[in-house]
């Protein structure tokens, strides 16, 4: 049945409109700068592309090698410019639309269209510092299984589904939970081939063993490459006793135990939860499962959504942190659940159902997606502030004046601006320790106090030139078991160094021998 011409006009209009909004947000984006994680990440892949250094082996770093290998390849190929970063970010969310429009069709093209217009405005919502974070690089071989369990052929079933595991494998090279879904939509599948009315057990185990498959190829690729390169030992004593450490640190970085941590995890997982977005998800639901012109296949896919969305919300359990990012993933999929209050209906069936459509669309899609100050600003003719106030141009443009062939520079810092500024100036690192955050926490911990010796043995026996010390606007962990005291490091300058440039907020320090 056909929407009378005025509901066609209202609705088409809207998600007209809002991709234009899309459009324009995407233009003026190509301005923004790489912020947060995303330029340490971006140094990280250039230490291992132009200088050969390999990960866990000649740096510590908590990351997984599937991050290096994006942004190393986005980094090669742009050049490792704020402008090429941001061209890869546009591409990136392209094909994540394009996969969204595939996995949402079966409820029609208005809840295709609407999903991806939703999930771009989210997106964007974040601003630059969310930009290719690691939750948005996970989405893609995310989408691409989920739509290639619904659109290859069923035969060989081995096959399509040794595909699905081996792209749920590939988003756990970016993050191990990433992959927390998948038995979910092997569980739902099987049910679907039973038309819903039964789990189908038998097709549902070799589905199982054809995806555990293909899960395990990037796991033992991942293996024999850092075997290969003598980086396996290296990994696993980072995994083994950094990824613990970390785990119990919230939030607002306080080290917590006990009873004290598990009520910070639920609070902080049900607030997140409990949002303004269970009124539009709760009547996309409705509208969906109450329609009359959705098949049945499409209001047992309804389930899946759900499903999805719940499990990406315990994603948030897993990392033990709820920064805004951490929700991106969970929150994408509840934009497509959403999206379906776009649901066509009969041309003679109720007003109010079209009508509550268009008040989500321009009520409380402002509220919850409100546009980032980065499009604000330019969109009212202001400059957007660079990063860190100006911070690290200052120093990137002190060390390729000053920095010699050979040389190196030692960042003591997190996300405070110095690892953004040696990336600028392309420079080499002196020691495997790129931010230093882990000489503060947990300082009891044998493995804190190895690292401590091992970076002052690092820096004894190849001084770098320069050693940035940020000293504002540096994120510190605190709580029992933390410090911001590093006698030997402070003995060490003290001796050693004098300053070269002094800033806003953080100190240059040059080598007394090595700056002659």
């Amino acid at each position: 049945m056909v929407l009378p011409p005025f509901r066609r006009i209202l609705l088409f209009g809207s998600l007209g409109l809002l991709s234009l909004y899309v459009l324009l947000v995407a233009s003026f984006s190509l301005q923004w700068r790489m912020l947060h994680d995303a330029p340490i990440l971006m140094y990280l892949a250039l230490l291992i592309d132009k200088f050969g250094y390999v990960p866990y082996r000649d740096f510590l770093d908590v990351n997984l090698p599937g991050s290096y290998l994006i942004y190393g390849l986005v980094g090669h190929l742009s050049g490792y410019s704020d402008l090429g970063f941001r061209i890869a970010d546009l591409l990136y969310l392209t094909a994540i639309s394009a996969l969204t429009w595939l996995w949402m069709r079966i409820f029609g093209r208005m809840v295709a269209w609407a999903s991806v217009i939703l999930g771009a405005m989210l997106y964007f919502s974040y601003g630059q510092a969310i930009s290719f974070q690691r939750e948005f690089l996970i989405l893609l071989p995310l989408l691409a299984a989920l739509v290639a369990t619904v659109r290859l052929p069923e035969q060989p079933f081995v096959r399509k589904y040794f595909i699905v595991g081996l792209l749920f494998g590939l988003a756990a090279a970016i993050k191990p939970h990433a992959a927390l879904a998948m038995p979910c939509v092997l569980i739902y599948h099987a049910w679907d081939a039973g038309q819903g009315r039964a789990i189908d057990w038998k097709r549902g185990l070799l589905a199982a063993v054809s995806s555990a498959a293909g899960l395990g190829v990037p796991v033992l690729a991942t293996i024999v490459y850092l075997w290969s390169v003598g980086a396996l030992a290296g990994f696993v004593e980072m995994a083994r006793n950094w990824w613990p450490l970390n785990f119990n640190i919230t939030t607002e970085l306080v080290i917590m135990n006990g009873r004290a941590f598990r009520e910070y995890l639920w609070n902080g997982y049900t607030a997140g939860i409990f949002t303004l977005w269970l009124i539009p998800m709760g009547l996309g639901l409705w509208l969906a499962l109450s329609s009359q012109t959705l098949s049945a296949a499409a209001k047992r896919r309804v389930g899946l959504l759900v499903c999805l969305a719940a499990c990406y919300s315990v994603y948030t359990l897993l990392a033990g942190k709820f920064f805004p990012y951490h929700w991106f993933i969970y929150l994408y999929f509840v934009t497509h659940i959403a999206a379906l209050c776009f649901v066509r209906q009969p041309a003679d069936g109720a007003w109010w159902k079209p009508a509550a459509s268009l008040l989500f669309l321009w009520v409380l899609v402002p509220v919850l997606l409100f546009p980032p100050t980065e499009f604000i600003a330019p969109a009212l003719d202001m400059e957007i502030p660079p990063p860190k106030n100006g911070r690290v141009d200052e120093i990137a443009a002190f060390l390729s004046t000053n920095l010699r062939e050979g040389e190196t520079v030692q960042p003591l810092d997190w996300t405070g601006g110095a690892v953004h500024a040696m990336l600028l100036a392309q420079a080499r690192l002196a020691t495997p320790v790129v931010y230093d955050v882990i000489f503060y926490q947990h300082i009891s911990s044998p493995y804190v106090q190895s690292w401590r010796q091992r970076f002052m043995q690092a820096l004894q026996a190849a001084p770098p030139r320069f050693i940035i010390e940020i000293e504002t606007n540096k994120p510190w962990v605190s709580g029992p078991d933390t410090t911001r005291q590093f006698p030997a490091l402070q003995a060490f300058i003290a001796a050693e160094y004098s300053i070269a440039l002094q800033g806003d907020g953080y100190a240059v320090w040059e080598h007394s021998e090595l700056g002659k």
